[in-house]
C-alpha cells in the first residue's frame, strides 16, 4: 500500500503558496515487502511533482523496469515540455502503450500530478 501525501498552503492565492509532496518508500511484491523506492519525483520544466501509487513496474521490449526509473525517463523525455495539459496527456498515452489493459484493470494504479498555476489558467 502507498501513501501519497499533499498540503497546500495559501498565503495569498496559489502564486504565493507552499506546496508540500511527499511519499512512502515501500514497495511489494504479493503483499510481503519487496524493495525501497522512491515514488514521487520533481518536474522542473512545470514547477511540478508526480507521484504514483499501485503498479510498481513496467514491461517494455520484454524487459521488467521499475516505474521509478520509467517515470524518470519519461520527465527527462519530455523536459522542454512546460504544458500541464500536453505533459498530462503524453504521460497517459504512453502509460497505455506499455501496461496492458489486462494488468490496467488487474492492478489498481495512480498517478498525481500537482503544480503550482493559477486555476483560471488549467484548461490553457
Amino acid at each position: 500500500m502507498s501513501l501519497l501525501l499533499t498540503e497546500i498552503t495559501c498565503f495569498d492565492g496559489l502564486s504565493n503558496s507552499c506546496i508540500v509532496f511527499a511519499a512512502d518508500r515501500r514497495i511489494s511484491l504479493n503483499g510481503k515487502y519487496d524493495s525501497t523506492r522512491k515514488k514521487i519525483f520533481q518536474i522542473p520544466s512545470l514547477h511540478a511533482g508526480i507521484g504514483y501509487f499501485g503498479l510498481a513496474e513496467v514491461h517494455t521490449k520484454g524487459n521488467s523496469l521499475p516505474m521509478n526509473d520509467w517515470l524518470l525517463r519519461f520527465i527527462r523525455k519530455n523536459s522542454d515540455n512546460s504544458n500541464m495539459n500536453v505533459f498530462a496527456n503524453e504521460l497517459a498515452c504512453n502509460l497505455n502503450k506499455v501496461i496492458s489493459p489486462g494488468i490496467r484493470k488487474k492492478y489498481i494504479s495512480g498517478w498525481l500530478v500537482i503544480t503550482q498555476m493559477e486555476f483560471q489558467n488549467f484548461g490553457s
